[in-house]
């Protein structure tokens, strides 16, 4: 799949418009989850976070690779993203990790993502939410300021991580929902809307 991906990238940027100036990409992989259960743990988005940062810079991207962040590195890595665009620029994003859908919104999980709260009850759908990155506005932002092109992958296509009561009370299903991005922006899965994508065989 990871191959496909990278193929997919290198026909989709050199069928890009020849007047984009820069091209940007931030890479994150998380294998690493500190409130997780060892089941829960990935093994295999941070090595291809690596192999697909590398076939960007193949291909004339200026990213940055980030392993393992917790929010606010998340946060930090999305701001000097935005920071470095100009208007008619690329803007590349490539995440890999544990992704959950809430009411048709995907959501990245950070390393940090809880899955209780202090005194040891499920979290809300609203508390989810803010400990996670929208995607449909991660790829917004990006957009708003002056991407001529935004590219995002989201290898986070797997079971929720969060017990059953949790998937039940705040609507968190398996695998992502389909996104429509506005005209501009090419949005790629790992798997087909409400599906699972496979960390592991």
């Amino acid at each position: 799949m990871l191959r496909l991906i990278a193929l997919a990238l290198m026909i989709m940027v050199a069928a890009l418009p020849a007047y984009a100036q820069k091209r940007h990409a931030l890479v994150i992989g998380i294998d690493q989850y500190q409130n997780l259960a060892e089941g829960q743990q990935l093994r295999k988005a941070v090595g291809d976070a690596r192999t697909i940062h590398n076939v960007l810079g193949e291909i004339g991207f200026d990213g940055e690779i980030i392993e393992n962040p917790n929010r606010d590195q998340f946060d930090s890595a999305i701001d000097r993203l935005e920071a470095t665009i100009q208007d008619g620029d690329i803007a590349f994003v490539f995440f890999s990790g544990h992704g959950i859908e809430v009411d048709n919104a995907n959501f990245l999980l950070p390393s940090d993502v809880r899955t209780v709260d202090a005194s040891g009850r499920p979290l809300s759908r609203r508390t989810i939410q803010a400990g996670s990155i929208d995607a449909t506005r991660l790829v917004a932002d990006l957009k708003a300021k002056g991407a001529r092109t935004v590219i995002a992958v989201f290898d986070a296509c797997r079971d929720s991580p969060f017990d059953a009561s949790v998937t039940r009370s705040v609507g968190v299903s398996r695998g992502l929902a389909r996104m429509l991005p506005p005209q501009g922006v090419f949005v790629m899965f790992s798997a087909g809307a409400k599906q699972r994508a496979l960390d592991r065989l």
